[in-house]
């Protein structure tokens, strides 16, 4: 985890952001659903399949990654789940 910085308003892990957190965290969890590479998005109880990694994204997010660091961050998601 990156030590956040307390003036950082937008950083996932400064303690004072855990509202906006908890709602990026949602809206990212909805987007990680509808790409569902395994294809558990209609399961209710597979609601929390991704969430794993939604933590590990907003923190690539937030650093500045590039689409094509996120493109790869994904893809070895999917490989962890066994997706080729």
């Amino acid at each position: 985890m990156t030590p956040w910085v307390q003036d950082d308003r937008w950083d996932p892990g400064n303690p004072s952001n855990r509202e906006r957190t908890r709602r990026l965290q949602c809206q990212l969890r909805a987007h990680l659903m509808r790409w569902d590479p395994i294809g558990v998005g209609d399961a209710p109880e597979a609601q929390d399949q991704y969430d794993v990694d939604i933590s590990g994204l907003l923190h690539l997010l937030h650093g500045g990654a590039s689409v094509h660091d996120v493109n790869r961050h994904l893809i070895r998601l999917a490989e962890g789940f066994g997706v080729r």
